[in-house]
């Protein structure tokens, strides 16, 4: 469970080094490339396909 827990803290804090996906403030909010690379990133870095 602890596992478990520290994953998902780990997953939320990639997630938020990246704005322009829950930023609606952000000039790259609207910006499907961008975002696309920020989900790439983010899947690179958790072993899992951004598909």
């Amino acid at each position: 469970m602890a596992n478990e827990q520290a994953e998902n803290i780990a997953f939320v804090q990639l997630i938020e080094s990246h704005p322009c996906l829950y930023d609606i403030t952000s000039s790259n909010y609207t910006r499907q490339d961008i975002k696309e690379k920020a989900w790439n990133d983010i899947s690179k870095k958790t072993n899992n396909s951004s598909k």
